[in-house]
């Protein structure tokens, strides 16, 4: 009993946690569903059940966790293809915290320049802007769930 249960809660966090967000219809579960990447790549006729969103954290969940999500849920809801729509690296949280450096032109209004050197490297190395405020970033994927239409 106490394997099983550790068991689902390792599996639990190793699996990253996802989002998953689905506005549209449904239809019979199908067993293959297939990924594209641009509405061109699709041979023949199509119709748009839904739009998808998936997301997780930038360094938990991989590109390929957030289409193997997609994939699930495009089968559960009867799609035959997924055609990706939009696949970007996203801000996400926000944490409030100090600076990562102190020097004393950070009190010497009278050398504005190591100032602004201060916080440029707050921002692009650090992750902080001028606020001391440390930004999480998140993968993003919106897809379009489609069922193939019969030929006649």
């Amino acid at each position: 009993m106490k394997k099983s249960i550790f068991l689902t809660l390792l599996i639990v966090l190793l699996s990253g946690c996802i989002s998953y967000e689905y506005e549209g219809g449904k239809s019979e579960p199908t067993a293959e569903v297939t990924i594209y990447a641009d509405a061109g790549s699709v041979a023949g006729k199509y119709s748009v059940l839904g739009i998808a969103t998936v997301s997780g954290n930038y360094q938990n969940v991989s590109r390929q966790m957030l289409l193997e999500k997609l994939q699930e849920e495009a089968k559960k809801d009867g799609a035959d293809g997924v055609i990706l729509l939009e696949d970007r690296i996203i801000p996400g949280k926000t944490q409030s915290g100090q600076p990562l450096f102190y020097t004393a032109f950070d009190y010497d209004d009278m050398e504005r320049s190591w100032r602004q050197l201060y916080r440029d490297v707050n921002v692009n190395f650090a992750g902080k802007d001028q606020t001391g405020i440390l930004t999480s970033y998140k993968r993003l994927i919106r897809a379009e769930f489609i069922k193939m239409k019969k030929a006649e």
